[in-house]
């Protein structure tokens, strides 16, 4: 894994990779390591050097969210498929977000920010959220 820090000390970029780093599937498990911080699972190999894939690879994929197509295929398609999945439960409230003047977009951010920085959990967030937009509403009303 990369854990090289800069020279203001912060903590290391995610290493990008060039198509040729990822085409075999150890070096494909080492880039997700990389990019996700987690430890790779224990390979096995077959007496001619090429990894097996056995349950502990596959419960290993399960576990972390990698995507096994693109593990040991090196096919995206699985993973593109998923992020557009995800994606689609975002778009209702990116239509709303896009509604917002800027004082409202502000005061969601900064509970979202508080959400991902783990300060508070997503329920209370958007608890406090909706509780400043009420406010600035009727504040302008």
């Amino acid at each position: 894994m990369n854990d090289e820090t800069n020279s203001a000390n912060e903590p290391a970029k995610i290493r990008a990779y060039e198509f040729e780093d990822l085409l075999t599937i150890d070096h494909r498990i080492d880039a997700f390591c990389d990019w996700n911080d987690c430890e790779p699972p224990e390979l096995s190999f077959d007496e001619d050097g090429s990894l097996l894939m056995t349950e502990n690879i596959v419960d290993w994929c399960r576990e972390q969210g990698a995507s096994i197509d693109w593990i040991f295929c090196g096919d995206p398609k699985g993973m593109a498929a998923a992020f557009r999945k995800n994606s689609e439960e975002f778009r209702p409230i990116k239509k709303e977000l896009e509604e917002l003047n800027p004082e409202q977009l502000r005061t969601v951010t900064v509970a979202m920010k508080a959400y991902i920085a783990g300060i508070a959990p997503l329920e209370q967030t958007m608890e406090a959220s909706k509780a400043a937009l009420d406010e600035l509403k009727e504040e302008a009303a």
